[in-house]
């Protein structure tokens, strides 16, 4: 049994950013107006996001003052790109957004920066590779839909969009096949992983007024083994606009689930630090 396996029951609310594929260095500039100038925060939060995939130093000031951004998302994302860029100049401005700043997802997003930032300042290189190192093995499994509606197609886009989420994330090593027991144990112990099999549910898709209202259910189990671990459950809603119904469920489903899955990944990180 791995160290500090116990069931976890939790239901939280978080997200964290997806950066699209790493654009070219020329397009820095841009980049950074959209982040400063944009009415629309899923711009910023795309732009800082960016950023700290194309690691440029000189983003680190406008990075440092999204870190005061209204929206969460952005803050979350400013923050992991900090992280990303790697310069510990921006310590004072993450800590100074850390006492102020209450929300959970966006505290352990600000202290896994630190310590990557902290590490680099001390040249802790142990950490520092830590920081950016594979951490977890992870399948994706079934989903299924309890809603009612969607039906065939809800289930499937849960599961497209966790696989994808899994792997966009430096973290995470993807199972794309069932291997047996004893392979998966000598590809965690050969890389240093931790195993975990990850399913779920679409459980309510619902149009209430003007607003599409999603609530999933994401199960975490060890790999191998298949020992339940965790049952986040969260509820989310998004406006309705002219793209139409469909559309809005795909984007609930999407907010709820990346929600979830940030949640996941803090419990995992609580649950090995204690």
């Amino acid at each position: 049994m791995m160290r500090g396996e116990r069931r976890i029951f939790v239901t939280l609310l978080a997200v964290i950013a997806i950066a699209s594929s790493a654009m070219a260095d020329e397009r820095t500039d841009y980049l950074l107006k959209l982040l400063k100038t944009s009415d629309n925060y899923k711009v910023r939060v795309q732009a800082a996001a960016t950023l700290g995939k194309l690691r440029k130093k000189e983003a680190v000031p406008a990075l440092s003052k999204a870190l005061s951004d209204k929206q969460e998302l952005v803050v979350i994302s400013a923050a992991a790109a900090l992280s990303r860029i790697g310069d510990p100049a921006a310590i004072p401005a993450l800590k100074k957004t850390y006492k102020k700043n209450k929300g959970q997802a966006v505290r352990s997003q600000i202290r896994a920066s630190l310590r990557v930032l902290k590490a680099i300042e001390s040249g802790d290189r142990e950490e520092t590779q830590r920081g950016g190192k594979a951490l977890y093995l992870i399948r994706v499994d079934a989903m299924g839909n309890s809603s009612g509606v969607f039906m065939g197609e809800a289930e499937k886009v849960l599961k497209d969009i966790v696989s994808k989420r899994m792997g966009e994330d430096s973290r995470v090593v993807v199972q794309k096949k069932k291997t047996n027991a004893k392979k998966i144990k000598k590809m965690i112990a050969a890389q240093n992983l931790r195993g975990y099999i990850i399913s779920g549910a679409v459980i309510r898709l619902e149009r209430v007024g003007s607003e599409m209202v999603a609530k999933i259910a994401l199960n975490v189990f060890t790999n191998p083994g298949y020992s339940l671990l965790m049952m986040p459950t969260a509820e989310g809603r998004v406006p309705i606009s002219k793209e139409g119904t469909k559309q809005a469920q795909i984007r609930a489903i999407r907010v709820v689930s990346e929600s979830l899955m940030n949640a996941i990944f803090n419990a995992l990180e609580n649950l090995e630090e204690s």
